[in-house]
């Protein structure tokens, strides 16, 4: 732990260091009481930047990263201004402002740090993604909508669009909470036809190859509100001896990707697994 978040985890009338995760959720709910909106989706995010004292968003198309917070004095009272990637996705816009206001908390804790020059603490800006989580997909509002409901792609795009977040931030949000025991995939269709893993959410990077590749490659024919479901085996290394997976999911067009929600993880066979032995297990399903 460095001394940057020693110090912020540290209670104010001592100097041992608490949770961090605690402390910037802590920070995030004081911050929604005092603006009113306490555990509920916020519809807009003016009135955070506005009692954060950040007067004002712009964007670069010069910078690195997808948002930086600009201190526009010596301490917390003078203010900041947000800057903005211009060509950000729209489904990070949000999710990047809210983790830019998470910056503020550590201004205002430890100016002595945050004010001088410093590197980029990567547990600062993890814990700003924790915080931004909170702010927009409170913990207590997501249990109680996601509750009683399936683990289903339908499910997580419907999360998504409430609470105006990407799908993996929804994903990522419900697995940290523990509601969800699931993997989200994505894939990338290679010119030579085949599909080789592009990002994984929830579990290891591993380049898992469809032993049957028209589930996907159907997938990408289909519509974007329809999804393919069923049982198959994913599988890496060569095909005349690989290593298997048998996996429970839903797939469907993700632009022109292919997104797969698994729904149950299963643990890894250790024997070859040929196509031929997995006929009766390969009956995918088209829901509309």
């Amino acid at each position: 732990m460095s001394f940057l978040i020693e110090r912020f985890a540290a209670a104010k009338d001592s100097l041992r260091p608490g949770v961090a995760e605690h402390e910037v959720v802590r920070c995030v709910r004081a911050l929604r009481r005092r603006i009113g909106l306490r555990a509920v989706a916020p519809s807009n995010l003016e009135p955070f930047l506005a009692s954060r004292s950040i007067t004002g968003v712009t964007t670069d198309d010069d910078l690195k990263a997808d948002g930086a917070l600009v201190p526009l004095g010596r301490d917390f009272g003078a203010g900041f201004r947000m800057v903005l990637r211009r060509d950000l996705p729209a489904g990070r816009i949000n999710f990047t402002v809210a983790h830019e206001i998470c910056h503020t908390f550590f201004y205002e804790r430890v100016p002595e740090i945050k004010f001088a020059s410093h590197a980029v603490d990567q547990e600062e800006e993890r814990l700003c993604n924790c915080g931004a989580e909170e702010i927009l997909m409170p913990a207590l509002d997501v249990r109680r909508r996601v509750k009683d409901k399936p683990v289903s792609l339908d499910v997580l795009q419907m999360m998504a669009s409430h609470y105006r977040v990407s799908t993996p931030a929804m994903f990522i949000r419900l697995r940290r909470l523990g509601l969800w025991r699931a993997e989200l995939v994505v894939w990338h269709e290679m010119t030579n036809g085949e599909f080789a893993v592009k990002r994984v959410w929830g579990g290891r990077m591993v380049d898992w190859q469809w032993m049957e590749t028209e589930i996907p490659r159907r997938a990408l024919s289909t519509s974007a509100e329809s999804f393919i479901s069923g049982g198959t085996f994913w599988y890496v290394g060569p095909r005349e001896s690989p290593r298997t997976r048998a996996v429970d999911y839903q797939v469907k067009r993700h632009g022109n990707d292919v997104l797969a929600l698994v729904l149950l993880k299963q643990k890894k066979s250790s024997r070859p697994v040929m196509p031929q032995q997995c006929e009766l297990f390969l009956r995918p399903a088209m829901r509309k």
